[in-house]
């Protein structure tokens, strides 16, 4: 089978060897799995809700939806939770001029000090834990406070968006960050999916809060009801049923492996990943999906 293209558009190259692309592929899939079943979101989203308003309000990170306006900027986030912004250029350059197997092992390396600083964290669940996770920051100095809060600004920032980003390919088919610039072009129903799957988007990125008073000031209530209706509505309901292979499509989408692999290299990686979600999966299937991920998703 030929693989997918798109017409008028060109597929990313790819940016990591294709054995860590797939080692990070399987790894991902299979812990979405085992954190919230093949095809259940609404556990996983009640799950994350309650933390994530904490920590948008006690690390004053409201603004984070601004994110979604560049893919750049999620990735950003979390490269300045780890690297101060001259170690990020030095980084992207090193990145740029090195070989594919090179830029796998620097992934590796940066993967081992991300993996380490998650491992790191604890939540407190009690209010005695927290009482006591208080007395401990203030016993810090000023220094490490600041520090300490920088960091968590900015991955947690990067954490939520990465979240809703992912989220919208499992409900929508989409990234956030397409659905976002297709509504600031004039896109309506993209505007109204945004907002269903994060609807802080309302309240903070500018075109969004613009052409919301807009309607208001119009008294548009077609416009306000159908944002109702989408604020309101569940952000897990969207016309997706097997997530897992859109996060799948999504993950080599993203290391640039969508559209080189044949169909039948395609269908080795679900193999690998061993989902019972993927039993349906043939060469011919596996083609219309692709084709409809990189019609929306794939191409840049």
């Amino acid at each position: 089978m030929k693989t997918p293209q798109i017409q008028g558009k060109q597929p990313r190259p790819p940016v990591l060897p294709f054995d860590t692309a797939k080692r990070v592929v399987v790894a991902t899939v299979s812990d979405w799995e085992s954190l919230s079943g093949t095809s259940s979101l609404p556990p996983l989203l009640a799950k994350f809700n309650a933390p994530m308003t904490r920590l948008i309000r006690n690390l004053s990170i409201h603004d984070y939806p601004k994110l979604y306006e560049d893919e750049k900027r999620i990735v950003g986030a979390w490269l300045l939770a780890f690297l101060t912004p001259q170690e990020i250029k030095e980084f992207s350059m090193e990145v740029e001029q090195a070989s594919l197997e090179e830029r796998g092992q620097l992934v590796e390396e940066f993967e081992v000090s991300a993996d380490s600083f998650i491992d790191s964290l604890s939540f407190p669940r009690t209010h005695r834990e927290m009482v006591a996770a208080r007395r401990e920051f203030r016993a810090l100095s000023i220094e490490v406070q600041r520090e300490s809060i920088r960091v968590c600004r900015f991955f947690f920032s990067g954490l939520i968006a990465t979240f809703h980003q992912t989220l919208s390919i499992l409900v929508h088919g989409e990234k956030l960050t397409s659905l976002v610039a297709k509504a600031k072009a004039g896109d309506r129903m993209a505007f109204m999916k945004a907002i269903q799957i994060d609807p802080r988007i309302l309240d903070v990125v500018p075109f969004f809060v613009k052409r919301h008073e807009r309607a208001r000031l119009e008294m548009d209530q077609d416009f306000r009801s159908e944002i109702f209706y989408r604020t309101v509505t569940a952000p897990h309901q969207g016309r997706i049923r097997n997530r897992s292979l859109w996060m799948t499509m999504s993950l080599l989408d993203g290391m640039g492996w969508l559209a080189p692999l044949s169909n039948r290299q395609f269908l080795s990686v679900l193999d690998e990943i061993g989902s019972a979600a993927f039993e349906f999966a043939d060469e011919t299937g596996i083609g219309k999906y692709r084709r409809n991920y990189l019609l929306y998703n794939g191409a840049t």
